[in-house]
């Protein structure tokens, strides 16, 4: 169940999208401090820094994000805890115990259902095996199920879930061990309340060998669930739909990527149109590189040779996935230096990988978890733990990565008047917002009718000189205009 860079030791709401062609990266925003020592530490050496157990989440609700990890601090092991953010990145309140029940709870992973976060994790309290529990937070960070909620108890290990919303209930996935004799796929319903709607569990593989690490997305009608796949003797990338009323519509699975050697760690999101699956792969013999293929609704793989995101040298693993309601963002861990860094790129819905160099996001990180989450319109939180390399600690931080936002103009005073942008985008008049890509700066220019004078500008410019706004977030802008008085 490694989702850590592959390296091997022989012979791993939406607005319409403005054009593909881009030349710069997203604004990216300075490193924002989340919590002290989330994995790994001198006095915390059970786990190393690099261990699958130790994992981040992002996801967005009403309020902002909500990021999960796991804390090694606990009195009896690794606990869940939880911090909000801002809509704009901005910590809200202290990091919070989602859950710190006996044993172990550790890969923690994040959905909302417009009313509260469903946080679920593996959990060691029973003793011998791992489980499955979760736990919902309200928005404003009340957690309601302090004793957590058993999600999957079944004989032997049920590990690494994940999940998602549908509009009516959570899908939780997980692998689980309960033939005693290879790892398979299992997910059962919750519903808003915490009520497990499929006690258990949904067989969603059961197919030779081992089925692990796997990731969930829906798309508005269906789940996809995407996992890695012993089957044919090496890791490969297979994927099945399952309906909300719990129904497996593709029992054999959907191979998406069987390359040589393996694809491992898989990742999903939906970008509105398909679902778009990344993952570590060893193809090319030497180290993981990160390739995505895209899924239809309908279950049809597009890129059946993959989309090569990144494949420079060193290793690059452990993809996580945002959709900002435009692009596909792609994050992964990056090796090419050491210590590793975090770095992204971007795809749009034609599957076109807009940053083929890549761009960086942070560096220091070394194998230190990471995970990213959107907003679905134009931002998104990249959490990542930064190595100490004296200590072995790892402290979690994030950044805001604002891809595209929305300049709105209004219009004041008794005079008139039209305002237009260059670029083009603002014609008010008739279009009084539009959509930039971040970060661009976008300069306003008002245009008085012959009756009126401009009075100048507020919001986010002053005066009555010439207005420029970088978009590196939402902006707003107000042109005054008067009336012209003429002396009779």
């Amino acid at each position: 169940m490694l989702r850590r860079l592959a390296v091997m030791t022989s012979f791993v709401l939406l607005f319409a999208c403005k054009p593909s062609a881009r030349s710069k990266p997203p604004a990216i925003s300075p490193e924002i401090a989340v919590s002290a020592v989330v994995v790994g530490s001198a006095t915390s050496t059970d786990q190393p820094v690099e261990s699958d157990a130790h994992e981040v989440a992002v996801g967005f609700g009403r309020s902002g994000y909500l990021v999960v990890w796991t804390w090694p601090g606990g009195v009896t092991g690794d606990d869940i805890y939880g911090a909000r953010m801002s809509a704009s990145g901005e910590p809200i309140g202290s990091p919070f115990p989602i859950s710190t029940a006996a044993g172990e709870q550790q890969t923690p992973a994040v959905a909302f259902d417009g009313e509260n976060w469903l946080v679920v994790f593996q959990d060691h309290r029973a003793g011998q095996y791992l489980n499955v529990y979760g736990a919902r937070v309200r928005a404003d960070g009340t957690v309601l199920d302090p004793d957590g909620i058993p999600i999957a108890t079944q004989v032997d290990h049920q590990a690494r879930p994940a999940v998602a919303f549908d509009g009516t209930n959570f899908l939780v996935v997980w692998a689980d061990h309960r033939s005693g004799r290879q790892w398979d796929v299992y997910g059962s319903r919750v519903a808003r309340d915490g009520t497990v709607l499929d006690a258990d569990g949904i067989a969603i593989s059961t197919a030779a060998s081992h089925q692990l690490d796997p990731a969930v997305a829906f798309d508005g009608t269906n789940y996809l669930v995407v996992w890695q796949d012993l089957r044919s003797g090496e890791y490969d990338i297979y994927c099945a739909r399952l309906s909300p009323a719990g129904l497996v519509l593709d029992a054999d699975g959907i191979a998406v990527s069987t390359a040589i050697h393996d694809q491992s760690a898989p990742a999903v999101v939906f970008d509105g149109t398909n679902h778009v699956i990344a993952w570590q792969d060893l193809r090319g013999g030497i180290a993981s590189d990160i390739l995505a293929a895209r899924v239809s609704p309908d279950g049809v793989v597009l890129d059946g040779s993959g989309i090569p995101v990144a494949a420079a040298d060193g290793a690059q693993g452990a993809p996580a996935l945002a959709f900002d309601g435009a692009y596909t963002l792609v994050l992964w861990t990056d090796a090419a230096a050491l210590p590793a860094s975090v770095r992204g790129a971007r795809l749009d819905s034609a599957g076109t990988v807009l940053d083929p160099a890549g761009f960086a996001v942070a560096d220091g990180t070394g194998s230190a978890p990471m995970a990213a989450g959107s907003d679905g319109a134009g931002r998104a939180i990249a959490a990542y733990g930064v190595v100490d390399v004296a200590t072995g600690a790892a402290q979690l931080r994030a950044r805001a990565l604002t891809d595209w936002a929305v300049l709105t103009v209004q219009k004041a005073g008794k005079g008139a008047g039209a305002v237009a942008s260059s670029p083009e985008g603002i014609d008010c008049g008739a279009a009084c917002s539009s959509r930039f890509d971040a970060p661009t700066e976008v300069s306003l220019a008002p245009t008085p009718d012959a009756d009126s004078v401009f009075g100048g500008w507020s919001g986010a410019c002053a005066g009555d000189a010439g207005c420029t706004v970088t978009i590196d977030g939402a902006k707003a802008v107000t042109a005054t205009f008067l009336p012209l008085y003429r002396l009779t």
